[in-house]
């Protein structure tokens, strides 16, 4: 009785045993089945135009404000008058400045721009070295207080911030002073400048290069314009904007301040 009793507890154990496997290998299928199964709908709901996710190429933050000159339809200041000329032509949107004076171009949006990318594609067709063509951001309603970038007659550019001093007076401190750089290309070709801020870093990529990265915590947020700088020795500056877009560093809408730019003076006025 004892090896029968011994016996038939192998076989019972084994018999176990053989269960057990059958019920780890079903739940094993059943487990791969039902993740296929999620892998697949991910997949299809991915790819899925109207589906739930979205897809890599709709995560790309698309432009607030973009321009390529080829008609006005978002309404730029054009005109002339004593010494300042703004013209839509063929290769885009010409400043022209004789009266040694900034001649500035406020984007025909009222808004103020936070954390952006904005690139513009620019010529700087004819002037004195000491001449320039470039981009403010952060600017407020005067352009008393700003960010500055610009490439000079001699192709050097700058990073500056503007301010009002004690005394009232304006007041100019070089973030980047002028420097030379072989991402420029040569004076009376185009450049592509995109500068993106992003908190307080501002990061200037030319012609697809990073050529300067610095970080100033004083202005968060303002209008973008356009300028030509007519020096004092000069007799006057030619400058040639291609294409302009604004973009969002992120999704996260952080790209806008809540409150909307207010002028003191007209957007497209000159600046004396």
């Amino acid at each position: 009785m004892g090896n029968e009793q011994r016996e038939h507890a192998l076989n019972k154990r084994e018999r176990v045993q053989r269960w057990l496997l059958v019920i780890l290998t079903l739940v094993l299928l059943v487990v791969i089945s039902v993740g296929t199964l999620i892998l697949r709908g991910y997949v299809q709901r991915v790819n899925s135009p109207s589906g739930s996710l979205l897809s890599s190429s709709s995560l790309t933050p698309q432009p607030i404000f973009e321009d390529t000159f080829t008609s006005n339809k978002n309404g730029w200041y054009i005109g002339q008058s004593a010494g300042y000329t703004r013209l839509l032509t063929n290769g885009g949107l010409m400043l022209e400045d004789t009266n040694h004076t900034m001649l500035v171009e406020s984007l025909p949006i009222i808004q103020q721009f936070k954390d952006v990318t904005v690139t513009t594609s620019l010529t700087f067709v004819s002037g004195d070295k000491q001449d320039s063509i470039g981009l403010y951001v952060r600017g407020d309603r005067t352009l008393d207080h700003d960010y500055r970038i610009e490439i000079f007659g001699d192709n050097t550019y700058a990073i500056s911030k503007e301010s009002i001093d004690a005394r009232n007076g304006q007041e100019m401190t070089f973030l980047v002073p002028a420097t030379g750089s072989p991402l420029l290309k040569p004076i009376g070709q185009a450049n592509t400048l995109a500068l993106t801020m992003d908190g307080p870093l501002l990061t200037l990529v030319i012609n697809g290069k990073v050529a300067s990265q610095v970080t100033d915590t004083e202005y968060t947020s303002g209008q973008i314009a356009l300028f030509v700088s007519n020096d004092q020795s000069s007799d006057g500056v030619i400058g040639l904007f291609h294409s302009i877009s604004i973009t969002p560093v992120t999704n996260d809408q952080n790209a806008l301040a809540s409150e909307p730019l207010s002028l003191k003076f007209p957007a497209t006025a000159p600046r004396f």
